[in-house]
């Protein structure tokens, strides 16, 4: 049978093409998603073991150990002052606090230093190297002035030693001069790492004196074990801090690094599964369309002694075959695609990475899977063909209707109405996460598998506009997309699945859109907002004393306190707190109010009341808060509910400024108390204009400070989802790679199938036009049906969203219309392309050859 397999794949050439460029689609697309993955864990741990690689650690009890590069409002920190407790012991070398924070750096062009989807990070200077830098040319800054460079970041910069450039840190704008670069032992990855001089370091980000570690350099007479041991002793007992060796803080970090980008992995992992599942659709059609071509010759071979296994195994030995070449291919593209993608967004820039990992698993995964994914795909098709007898094959008409499948019929209603219960189940507010997602991977595959039953009805009504432009090439596509509903469905199938996931979450983006733009416009008096572009860079307290000074504008603060919520049974609440002016309700937002007065913000604090109803809050109560947490300036302390709101813009809970700054000790506020955004109107409409162009002049050289209108502000709130979206038209570009292929492998197939008919119909007087654009009508019905089927599936999915999570921000359900349209006509559009090769090929064959053919 190995000489059959063989001749096979010889005789069919183009069959195994197709078959292996389905394969090598799912398995570059794997390889990509993997390994984006790999880069954006090699780049944390890099990050990690660069800027924490002393010999000992002294850190906060229980904090999260890649909390020492984060700049988060509530993590843990100790006093820089445990380092006199520390430096003295003869264990000891050298101890170094960590005074850093987030940076701009500016390079010689002017432009912003981009650390892509890393850290852009300043600290102070190391000269005694308590960590593993290494100043490899000039010096360490000395002052306020100057700056070195980590050699990278300097390369990636344009500096040199001797530029003059200018940094944005903890909001200040500063000139500086380069003065060093700096070398570490791990190369950083696409991080942005400035050395600015310990004191500046100290002012600019722990002013209060508080830290997040104090690394330990151990002398030479004594071992990292030793020096633990003798910290530990030397510390004060209420210092609220513990000794970690460096490769425990290594490994710890390490571990919660990949904590944090599990949800990350995970969906790169899941997008990898659909980019297998979709191809698998392909692969499983190009198999089912070599098993049918090769019916007779199989009928053959089991006339003169083949057993059904080894039909079976000659067919799985093609897949084997084709899922080997594809996936080595696949994998090698996948690659190539990472490079390419890398220096596409460096362009924009977007700094991916410095080096591209090439892991083990990277490598092994896509090629066990691919080819595992196309044995399973061609096993089907395979067995149909393997289990019928000699006798039947060798007479069997390949254009045969197909039977009901009532097997497939049973499964397919059991999952569409098993879905569309745990869908009812989420409206009645049921779990709704749980039961919505449940409900809508059920009802979706359950259409995918029902669908053949669709094929006949719904291409009446879309081959009816081709009927009257071309009444027999549209009545004979019509005929041959529905003479095989599976076969067509199979090859809509990618489509589907793309339209329906992308239909749904666009119309969840226009919703999310809409219904944020409705809540601002009823909540914010604001003219304009002013805030950091990046999520982990602070807003500069000059840039709110700038705006203060401007004439004939309100100005309203608002910021993220270092502070926690409990519940009254004592435990932690997972809450979004915030704070803002004692106006807040009077003058600066005009939030619906379910109960109590705008003007008793200043007494207590404010609640949502969705929080208040969920946790069993109601107006008078006292809500306990820890100011200031995991630091030694903590401090319990209660406030009554003065007012609950209905909104779906602010925080959880809200707190008057004015409280914070009496309670909270004023050299830690600015670490306590960062500002996360600015409201702003102008006093007279008229004045609107000038206000801008004032606000726009003063965000200028912070680079990173964004000033928009409360519209704009609206719509940038769904930033997220637009991610999500960015990520789903991948999936859409995707679905439209694979259904040109399946496409094209089925109207292959059926050209090949129906010659002898082609060639009747042409004897007939049927011209090469006609013909041609009966091949194209059926392409482009088969694309057309699977978007339909898709977009409504869809549709019915996010209406249904829209109605769980509505109490979630989604109130106001918008259709976007015209993308939908767009989609569905593209999908058109798609079916012509695919149309091209074998519809030439249909109206190019000569009519004697088509009717001597076998």
């Amino acid at each position: 049978m190995k000489d059959v397999t063989w001749r096979s794949l010889k005789e069919h050439p183009g069959q195994l093409v197709l078959a292996v460029l389905s394969v090598i689609v799912g398995v570059a697309l794997a390889t990509v998603t993997l390994c984006i993955g790999d880069i954006m864990n090699s780049a944390y741990s890099s990050i990690v073991s660069t800027s924490t690689s002393a010999d000992v650690y002294v850190v906060p009890k229980d904090a999260d150990p890649a909390s020492v590069l984060t700049h988060e409002t509530n993590k843990p920190l100790i006093s820089d002052t445990l380092t006199s407790a520390v430096s003295g012991l003869s264990e000891v070398a050298v101890t170094l606090a960590l005074y850093r924070g987030p940076v701009i750096l500016v390079d010689g062009d002017g432009n912003r230093v981009s650390a892509g989807y890393t850290i852009s990070l300043a600290q102070g200077a190391d000269p005694n190297t308590v960590e593993s830098s290494e100043l490899v040319d000039g010096n360490f800054p000395t002052n306020n002035t100057e700056i070195a460079l980590e050699s990278t970041t300097a390369a990636r910069s344009g500096l040199a030693i001797g530029d003059e450039t200018q940094i944005i840190a903890n909001g200040r704008v500063m000139d500086v001069t380069v003065v060093g670069i700096v070398a570490y032992d791990t190369p950083l990855n696409g991080s942005v790492l400035v050395i600015v001089d310990r004191m500046t370091a100290k002012v600019l980000f722990a002013p209060s004196g508080m830290v997040p570690s104090i690394a330990v350099k151990v002398s030479e007479k004594s071992t990292p074990e030793a020096a633990k041991a003798a910290i530990e002793a030397s510390l004060p007992v209420d210092s609220g801090a513990e000794v970690l060796l460096g490769t425990e803080l290594r490994a710890a970090a390490a571990i919660s690094i990949r904590h944090q980008l599990a949800f990350v992995s995970a969906f790169l992992l899941i997008f990898a599964a659909i980019a297998f599942i979709v191809s698998g659709f392909l692969i499983a059609n190009t198999f089912a369309a070599i098993v049918r071509q090769r019916t007779r010759q199989d009928g053959i071979l089991k006339a003169v002694g083949a057993s059904r296994n080894q039909v079976f195994g000659s067919i799985l030995s093609e897949a084997l075959v084709a899922g080997a070449i594809g996936s080595v291919l696949g994998v090698g593209i996948g690659y190539v695609l990472v490079v390419v993608l890398r220096q596409v967004l460096g362009l924009f820039g977007l700094h991916l990475t410095d080096t591209i990992p090439v892991t083990f698993l990277s490598i092994l995964i896509p090629l066990v899977v691919g080819i595992v994914v196309s044995v399973i795909a061609a096993a089907i098709p395979a067995f149909k063909g393997a289990r019928l007898n000699a006798l039947n094959a060798l007479a069997a008409d390949q254009l045969m209707p197909e039977k009901a499948g009532w097997v497939r019929g049973l499964v397919g209603v059991l999952l569409f109405f098993g879905g569309a219960t745990a869908l009812y189940f989420a409206l009645q507010g049921y779990y709704p996460d749980l039961y919505f997602a449940i409900g809508a991977v059920a009802a979706l595959v359950g259409i995918v598998v029902l669908a053949p039953v669709l094929v006949r009805p719904l291409m009446r009504i879309l081959a009816w506009p081709f009927e009257i432009l071309s009444r027999l090439s549209g009545i004979l596509a019509r005929q041959n997309v529905t003479r095989r509903p599976r076969r067509t469905v199979a090859a809509a199938a990618p489509f589907m699945v793309g339209m329906a996931l992308v239909a749904a979450v666009t119309i969840l983006a226009s919703t999310a859109s809409v219904s944020l733009v409705g809540s601002v416009g009823q909540e914010t008096k604001a003219d304009f907002v002013m805030r950091s572009a990046d999520a982990g860079t602070p807003f500069p307290q000059t840039a709110v004393d700038q705006v203060r000074q401007l004439p004939s504008t309100k100005v309203y603060v608002f910021g993220t306190p270092a502070v926690t919520v409990t519940l009254p049974d004592g435990e932690p609440a997972a809450a979004t707190v915030m704070y803002g002016p004692d106006s807040t309700f009077t003058d600066a937002m005009k939030t619906p109010i379910v109960s109590g007065a705008a003007e008793d913000f200043s007494k207590g604090s404010a609640m949502s009341a969705t929080f208040a109803e969920a946790n069993g809050y109601k107006l008078g109560d006292m809500i306990a808060f820890t100011l200031c947490p995991n630091t030694p300036y903590q401090a319990d302390a209660e406030l009554p509910i003065t007012v609950i709101i209905d909104s779906h813009i602010l925080s959880d809970v809200i707190l008057p400024a004015s409280w914070l700054q009496k309670n909270i000790p004023a050299q830690i506020r600015q670490q306590a108390m960062p500002v996360a955004q600015v409201m702003l109107a102008a006093t007279d409409p008229s004045l609107r204009p000038t206000l801008l162009e004032n606000l726009q002049s003063i965000a200028e050289p912070y680079y990173t400070i964004s000033v928009q209108s409360a519209e704009e502000y609206a719509d940038s709130g769904s930033g997220d989802t637009s991610r999500i979206m960015a990520l789903l038209y991948a999936l859409l570009a995707l679905s439209v790679i694979v259904a040109l292929l399946a496409i094209v492998n089925t109207l292959s197939w059926s050209v090949s199938a129906n010659t002898r008919e082609i060639a009747v119909l042409r004897a007939s007087g049927v011209t090469t036009g006609q013909v041609g654009r009966t091949v194209t009508i059926e392409s482009i019905l088969i694309a057309v049906f699977g978007a339909l089927v898709g977009i409504l599936v869809g549709s019915g999915l996010a209406v249904v969203a829209q109605r769980v999570f509505a109490e979630n921000g989604l109130t106001t359900l918008s259709i976007p219309w015209i993308q939908l349209v767009v989609f569905f006509i593209g999908s058109g559009v798609v079916g012509f392309i695919a149309a091209l090769g074998p519809s030439r090929r249909a109206s190019h064959t000569p009519v004697l050859d088509a009717i001597t053919q076998e």
